[in-house]
């Protein structure tokens, strides 16, 4: 009987309980998206102990105080892959295998890419494994970035 008496209370109390919905302010977000072509001449190159960097600093005006403090701000590398365009999210590596005349291998090195921000500026970074004084690998780079406030 006192089973009874606690479902038939409990069912009474939750069929009393109403849902409210109550409406929050909307605001407006906003978006930019920009595709940015990396040359080799672009590449300007930073030493310290531990080995070389490359970078391009790029000026960005969309880039704000406000964007950089209260937005949200991802970088992507860019590229085509059996004619399938792809974005990877920063940073991003890729592998690379030397191989002697006979197939043998003989040298791999790691190249990596990332990206910085800072108000107004946008600054692609590529570095290697081996922090050997090589320049990027490819002749240009695609990258694209997304800012969301």
């Amino acid at each position: 009987m006192r089973k009874f008496v606690f479902l038939a209370l409990t069912a009474v109390i939750f069929s009393a309980c109403t849902k409210e919905y109550t409406t929050e302010e909307h605001y407006d977000v906003n978006s930019y998206t920009h595709k940015y072509t990396v040359t080799a001449q672009d590449w300007k190159t930073y030493s310290d102990q531990t080995g070389n960097y490359y970078y391009c600093d790029i000026a960005e005006p969309k880039l704000t105080e406000k964007v950089f403090n209260d937005g949200v701000m991802v970088g992507y590398f860019y590229y085509a892959l059996n004619g399938i365009s792809i974005m990877t999210q920063l940073p991003f590596s890729d592998f690379f295998n030397i191989k002697d005349s006979q197939g043998n291998l003989t040298y791999k090195w790691e190249e990596q890419a990332t990206v910085e921000f800072n108000p107004g500026h946008v600054v692609f970074v590529m570095k290697f494994d081996d922090h050997a004084p090589k320049m990027p690998s490819y002749s240009s780079y695609e990258f694209v970035v997304k800012f969301i406030w």
